[in-house]
C-alpha cells in the first residue's frame, strides 16, 4: 500500500493492513507476484501515485523482507490463516 506521511508527502509503501489480513501466507505471494511484474505506477486510492524505480524498488525490498516489515508479531491469524477453503473465514452459524 502506498502511503505519504502527512508532514512531508513522502511516498512509502507498506504491507497490508493487519486488521484485514486473514492469510499472511498469501498476502506474501501477492507481493512477489506485484514486484515480479515491474510495474511502472501503483494507484492505491491513498495519496498520490508511485512510480518507476522508486515504485519498483519499494516492492522488491517489501517482497524481501515481507516478515520483518508487514506481518505483526502476534495476532489471530499470525500462525494460523482463515481461508474459505477450510470455511475458517467465516463464523458458523
Amino acid at each position: 500500500m502506498c502511503r505519504y506521511a502527512v508532514a512531508t508527502q513522502a511516498p512509502e509503501l507498506h504491507g497490508p493492513p493487519a486488521y484485514f489480513t486473514q492469510d499472511w501466507a498469501a498476502a506474501r505471494a501477492s507481493v512477489a507476484i506485484l514486484a515480479a511484474l515491474e510495474p511502472d505506477v501503483a494507484l492505491t486510492g491513498h495519496g498520490r501515485p508511485m512510480r518507476g524505480a522508486q515504485l519498483r524498488g519499494a516492492l522488491h525490498e517489501l517482497a524481501e523482507n515481507f516478515d520483518i516489515v508487514a506481518v505483526p508479531g502476534r495476532g489471530t491469524y499470525v500462525d494460523r490463516p482463515a481461508t474459505v477453503k477450510d470455511g475458517s473465514a467465516y463464523d458458523g452459524p
